[in-house]
């Protein structure tokens, strides 16, 4: 883990701030950062683009990042002795697969439901294995994102 964050702090300190494309800056999801730490927290992100009716997971696959929706919309399903269910919409903002990587023990890892794309959608990723040593070092987004999963359990 030191040889993670060594490798953070050098790339954080040696990337021109006037080339970094703010990825999270039109994000409601992001907003209660600084501008400064969420430059950070784009050194653990990716930018995927989905064209409409393509799919970003299935049911059942193992998880491996969760995803903010930059724009775009996407549609949450279920199938079920071979009939599809809708269980609702995802837009801009939202947060997306989250729970297979938060709340193990009830998900196992695995995908509760698919999602597709509705339209093209544009989407940032953040990947399974620095999310948890992100969460460490910025709590505040492990925290939101546990109030996330809650809230959706409610439902």
């Amino acid at each position: 883990m030191l040889v993670f964050f060594s490798i953070y702090n050098t790339l954080w300190k040696t990337v021109p701030k006037n080339i970094v494309i703010p990825m999270l800056d039109d994000i409601d999801f992001f907003h209660m950062f600084s501008a400064d730490e969420r430059r950070r927290l784009e050194i653990f992100c990716q930018l995927r683009t989905l064209s409409g009716g393509e799919s970003l997971f299935f049911e059942g696959e193992e998880a491996s990042a969760f995803y903010i929706v930059k724009s775009g919309k996407l549609e949450v399903y279920r199938v079920r002795d071979g009939v599809e269910t809708r269980v609702g919409y995802i837009g801009p903002s939202d947060i997306v697969g989250e729970m297979a990587l938060f709340d193990r023990k009830n998900s196992a890892w695995r995908r509760n439901a698919s999602i597709r794309a509705l339209e093209p959608t544009e989407l940032v990723v953040m990947i399974e294995e620095s999310i948890h040593l992100l969460g460490d070092k910025e709590p505040r987004l492990r925290e939101m994102i546990a109030e996330l999963i809650r809230a959706r359990k409610e439902v």
